[in-house]
């Protein structure tokens, strides 16, 4: 499967969008319950959705920091997987480090 031709043609049909975000969530089987969404994709840009649902709340009903944190690895991934070649590169994360500011009361 290559992912920049899936990425490029979910630029334009929802159809793709939906089939890659269900792909993503049956690839790695970690982020399922955050339900994420691809909502927007072109060249570089690639915005994904995180639902303000219960699942994805902490204990002050707040979007929880790990959910923030796995969003962001995955769209930076996926960007980083569609312009590198994954026959030939294997992303592996060696540092993750956030900053928040706000407590998240929303989709983000």
């Amino acid at each position: 499967m290559d992912i920049s031709k899936l990425l490029k043609k979910a630029e334009t049909s929802s159809f793709y969008r939906m089939l890659v975000s269900r792909g993503l969530n049956r690839m790695v089987p970690f982020n399922k319950p955050h339900r994420f969404k691809i909502e927007e994709v072109s060249g570089d840009h690639l915005k994904i959705k995180l639902p303000y649902r219960k699942r994805n709340l902490n204990h002050l009903k707040g979007l929880h920091a790990c959910a923030l944190a796995t969003l962001a690895e995955v769209t930076s991934g996926f960007i980083l997987v569609s312009k590198l070649n994954p026959k030939k590169y294997r992303l592996i994360l060696q540092k993750l480090e956030m900053d928040y500011h706000y407590q998240g009361k929303m989709d983000a």
